[in-house]
């Protein structure tokens, strides 16, 4: 089993993978009168247009972030850095690695389109899942999503993370209306994410709620003064006590990541491990 401590931070860990990458440019959100709402539909064709924007732009990515989590256990702050070349349909391989202070590695992670593979050094041990994608509660990370889906968030890619890309499956409801937030909410069915979805004047996502209230929740933040429509804060939290903040601290384009940069290899000794999906917490 992986320890105590290198579980928790490999799996809030991840978490912050997002917050960061790219730097989509996108109008800035307006101020509308008080009491004046934005019409459901163009937020929603606002929301479309950012998503594709940022599938447009896609490429390679690497995020400097501070994951801060806590849980019925206690608390925790690790260092995250996260990258890959970032494809909008094939974003594979990623990589991420999670430091619990300068120098030290508490565990590393690789996901491509068939298998999934975390190293922790100090167990020598690989945990891995081979055959679709890996929800990464099976790591322990307070996430139901895979390090893909993360990558989509992270980079505004925003209608391909919460709806699909095949066209008709989400249907919105905007059954309320918040003024002081210029905000309208969605009800989304039938689609990877169902759920309430809240968007700006814009078209952005300010927050996501599973269906029902009684499962995952989470808030985004973006960065004051900025056109950017990628997170800059990415907050989450469970009915069952987790809670954890992504903050990106640094996302820089660089030039395409070789396949050696990519790569995960393992030390001669280790031990594999199998990981099995999981939906919530336990």
């Amino acid at each position: 089993m992986i320890t105590h401590l290198s579980r928790r931070l490999v799996s809030y860990a991840l978490f912050l993978l997002g917050a960061l990458f790219f730097s989509g440019c996108a109008k800035a959100p307006s101020e509308l009168p008080e009491g004046a709402l934005p019409a459901p539909g163009g937020v929603w064709e606002r929301f479309q247009d950012n998503s594709r924007m940022a599938e447009a732009n896609a490429g390679p990515f690497r995020v400097n972030a501070t994951l801060s989590y806590r849980n019925k256990d206690g608390s925790q702050r690790v260092t995250v850095y996260f990258w890959g070349n970032g494809a909008a349909q094939n974003p594979y391989p990623l990589r991420l690695d999670i430091l619990a202070g300068p120098g030290n590695v508490a565990s590393k992670v690789r996901e491509d389109a068939n298998t999934f593979l975390a190293y922790v050094p100090n167990e020598n041990a690989a945990y891995t899942h081979v055959g679709g994608e890996l929800n990464l509660l099976a790591f322990g990370v307070p996430l139901p999503f895979s390090l893909a889906d993360f990558s989509l968030l992270l980079t505004g890619q925003y209608s391909l993370f919460f709806v699909d890309s095949v066209p008709g499956r989400a249907f919105p409801v905007p059954p309320v209306a918040k003024a002081a937030s210029n905000s309208l909410s969605f009800r989304l069915y039938d689609v990877r994410l169902p759920g309430t979805l809240e968007l700006n004047a814009e078209g952005l996502p300010l927050s996501w709620s599973a269906q029902g209230g009684k499962g995952w929740r989470m808030d985004i933040e973006y960065w004051d003064e900025s056109t950017r429509i990628t997170p800059r804060k990415i907050r989450l939290s469970h009915p069952k006590g987790m809670e954890a903040l992504v903050l990106v601290r640094e996302l820089s384009r660089p030039d395409a990541f070789t396949p050696s940069q990519l790569d995960l290899p393992l030390p001669p000794g280790t031990e594999r491990k199998p990981l099995r999906k999981q939906q919530e917490p336990s």
